[in-house]
């Protein structure tokens, strides 16, 4: 495979696979999220050693950040709780916010791989219809005896079938040729890719039973879904149901913002390169940075009612 500079927009719905590691497949959207993680992690180093009194502009941007957020959990959530699912919320809010800040970054794609394409037909084989034909000519049988004197012996292997498409090809002069390779970008948007987003809803749907049952008990919990007190047994049921359609709200209000996005922005890229993207791109991040906090904020709704008792 070799590295090299794809000028042409790539849009594909599914992460494409890059190598394997111990028969796991690494895909260009797993290996954003290795760097994503890695980012976030160094700047929690570089701020962490670097905290002083007078703030410099990193600290004072995080620490704008930090409170900001913590204020708004601690309007949410139970007061005593605010401490307990802040980390969890934070965490989500800046992975996905870098993740989708990433896959804006121009030229995010444009780097790929080389890879051969398999071409649909080898060259030299025989078709199927041909294959058990012997070498000796074959003679088309006439049983109309007036129509032997038309009749012209072919030789196979003198004059060889040609398929429609070799003979449009040959009759326009042209040759038929299939591409060598085609390009699989290196880098994918994280949260362009819905197997991340299907796992981010996953974490934050568990996060609220496991909270649930820890301060409510498995009974306490369950009990908001199951009971027999009239119209709440029916009521229950539906919020049993709602619990999993939250994993598809999670995952695809997320994946389809942040997917939807990289493709306007790739296609109006390889259009108008120049200036005309800009406005595009201001666009997105504003959106990535609300579907972040809509992530985030959705998650600390519901924690905070995972540890209310019901009703």
């Amino acid at each position: 495979m070799e590295l090299i500079w794809d000028k042409a927009a790539h849009v594909s719905i599914k992460a494409e696979e890059l190598f394997e590691i111990l028969n796991y497949p690494v895909t260009n959207s797993l290996l954003t999220t290795f760097i994503v993680s890695l980012i976030i992690i160094g700047l929690g180093i570089l701020v962490r050693k670097g905290l002083k009194i007078v703030p410099s502009r990193l600290q004072a941007v995080f620490e704008t950040l930090v409170e900001s957020l913590y204020n708004l959990v601690k309007s949410t959530v139970p007061a005593t709780h605010v401490d307990e699912f802040y980390p969890l919320i934070m965490t989500f809010f800046i992975f996905i916010l870098m993740s989708n800040w990433l896959g804006l970054l121009p030229g995010m794609s444009g780097f790929g791989l080389a890879e051969p394409a398999h071409e649909a037909a080898v060259e030299g084989e025989a078709p199927e219809e041909h294959a058990d034909a012997g070498s000796d000519a074959i003679a088309y049988a006439v049983t109309d005896e007036t129509l032997t004197e038309n009749v012209t012996l072919v030789d196979v292997e003198a004059e060889p079938m040609l398929t429609s498409h070799e003979e449009a090809a040959e009759t326009a002069g042209e040759e038929t040729t299939a591409p060598k390779f085609k390009i699989v970008p290196l880098l994918r948007g994280a949260t362009a890719d819905l197997n991340t987003t299907i796992a981010l809803a996953l974490i934050a749907v568990a996060s609220t039973w496991y909270y649930g049952i820890k301060h409510l008990g498995l009974k306490g919990h369950l009990g908001k879904f199951f009971n027999l007190k009239g119209i709440g047994s029916f009521v229950g049921i539906l919020e049993f149901i709602g619990e999993f359609s939250r994993i598809i709200s999670f995952s695809f209000r997320l994946f389809g913002n942040i997917f939807a996005g990289e493709v306007l922005l790739a296609i109006i890229g390889s259009l108008i390169p120049v200036f005309v993207p800009i406005p595009f791109l201001g666009l997105e991040v504003f959106v990535g940075f609300i579907q972040a906090l809509v992530f985030a904020m959705l998650t600390m709704v519901f924690l905070g009612m995972a540890v209310e008792k019901g009703h």
